[in-house]
């Protein structure tokens, strides 16, 4: 694993710890050692509908380069910040 790979996970579990400080919404992230996989779901704190279920292997699946991981890295990231944007932008009105 690249010193990239490492720090965009410490950035989405850092982004989780956020979400879930903030209560309208509820992140989990779970790293299983078994097959260096990145699970990551989100709920609605109130309902408990779930917003969002990822998962990746920071190894990559045969065929993935480093680039490939990160770039599933990035876009998972992208959909935890998107309802820390949505949460924000509740908070204004």
């Amino acid at each position: 694993m690249t010193t990239e790979i490492q720090q965009a996970v410490f950035d989405l579990f850092c982004l989780c710890s956020d979400i879930n400080r903030a209560g309208r919404y509820q992140a989990h992230m779970d790293y299983a050692g078994n097959t260096n996989g990145l699970y990551v779901r989100a709920y609605n704190a109130k309902t408990g509908e779930q917003l969002l279920n990822r998962r990746t292997y920071l190894d990559g699946l045969p065929g993935e380069s480093e680039s490939d991981v990160l770039e599933t890295l990035h876009g998972i990231t992208a959909s935890v910040a998107g309802l820390q944007a949505e949460q924000i932008k509740q908070e204004a009105a």
